[in-house]
């Protein structure tokens, strides 16, 4: 990899990780806020009132709780990732360059704009990543009715 080409893939892994450990901060408060909710509930003369608002709090911090798992997965993931290995194949860490888009396969984290030039953050389970999955250089495949050659793996 030349330099240009590993301060790219350097660009498109660290927005990842950036976007990402935005996510948790914002579940992380989100939870906060649902606890304080839930603490701040006072009990009224109708006592369902009361039970329905913590109960409600609590469905709130279980779906966060949820999200924040999730998302510390994809981190994990990503820090995971050995961004000074050299791929021959598609496989998880490579940027792929084809005809028909550019691919970081690591996590879903959708379209990435990194120097006026689209990406796409795909997980390797995905079927686009699939159908990329081992190929080379120069291999040619068909992916919904569409044909895609890989012009270059980073």
């Amino acid at each position: 990899m030349t330099n240009k080409e590993t301060e790219l893939k350097n660009k498109i892994h660290q927005y990842c990780i950036d976007e990402t450990t935005k996510k948790i901060a914002l579940i992380e408060q989100g939870m906060k806020e649902a606890q304080d909710s839930a603490n701040n509930e006072t009990k009224s003369s109708a006592g369902d009132k009361y039970e329905t608002g913590r109960a409600m709090a609590q469905l709130e911090k279980d779906k966060f709780s949820a999200q924040l798992a999730e998302n510390r997965k994809i981190l994990q993931v990503l820090n995971s990732i050995n961004l000074n290995k050299n791929h021959s194949i598609v496989e998880s860490g490579a940027l792929v360059f084809t005809t028909s888009g550019n691919y970081y396969i690591s996590v879903s984290l959708g379209k990435i704009v990194i120097d006026n030039t689209d990406f796409f953050a795909i997980s390797p389970i995905t079927p686009l990543a699939n159908a990329l999955l081992n190929l080379k250089k120069d291999d040619i495949f068909v992916f919904r009715n569409k044909e895609f050659k890989i012009k270059n793996i980073l």
